[in-house]
């Protein structure tokens, strides 16, 4: 972002009497680091079909689809 992390921090927590620029952050400073996109793995289908196997089969009950995919969800 190029807004200042202190007033970013300060409007999060409903302090609108916070300066828009503190002078003392990355950001005011000039400094802004720019991190690269996250990046989330992706198992195996192999693995992911043997967690969706012991998840059908330890549940006492039928799984539905969506289930499943809050299961792989996290």
């Amino acid at each position: 972002s190029s807004d200042c992390l202190s007033h970013q921090l300060a409007s999060y927590f409903a302090d609108h009497n916070a300066p828009a620029h503190c002078g003392h952050c990355s950001v005011c400073r000039g400094q802004r680091s720019v991190f690269p996109p996250r990046i989330y793995d992706q198992p195996e289908p192999a693995v992911a079909s043997a967690w969706i196997a012991e998840f059908v089969q330890l549940s006492p009950s039928a799984i539905s689809n969506e289930a499943i995919a809050r299961f792989l969800c996290g």
